[in-house]
C-alpha cells in the first residue's frame, strides 16, 4: 500500500481528499495545524471510508518538526497506534 502525506487533510477541501484517496486504498497521513480545521474532520472521514488516517499535528512552516517527521516517520505511528500525534 502505498503512503501519501496530505498537509491541510483536517480541512474541508483536504478531509474530501482523504476520503477519495483511503477509498482508492491508499494509507494517508494528515499534517495539519489545525487552525482552520478539526480532528473530527478525520473521526467522520473514518465514518465514512471504515478507514482511518493518521494525524500529525503540526505547521508546514516548522521546518524542524517536519524534518523530525520525515526522518522518523515509523516512530510516531508505533508509539501512537491510532495515529493521532500533537
Amino acid at each position: 500500500m502505498k503512503k501519501l502525506l496530505v498537509t491541510g487533510g483536517a480541512g474541508y477541501i483536504g478531509s474530501h481528499t482523504v476520503v477519495e484517496l483511503l477509498d482508492t486504498d491508499y494509507e494517508v497521513v494528515v499534517y495539519d495545524n489545525l487552525s482552520n480545521s478539526s480532528p473530527i474532520s478525520l473521526d467522520l472521514v473514518f465514518q465514512i471510508t471504515d478507514k482511518r488516517a493518521s494525524l500529525i499535528e503540526g505547521d508546514i512552516r516548522d521546518e524542524q518538526k517536519l524534518d523530525e517527521m520525515c526522518r522518523d516517520s515509523w516512530h510516531w505511528q508505533t508509539k501512537n497506534p491510532m495515529g493521532y500525534v500533537s
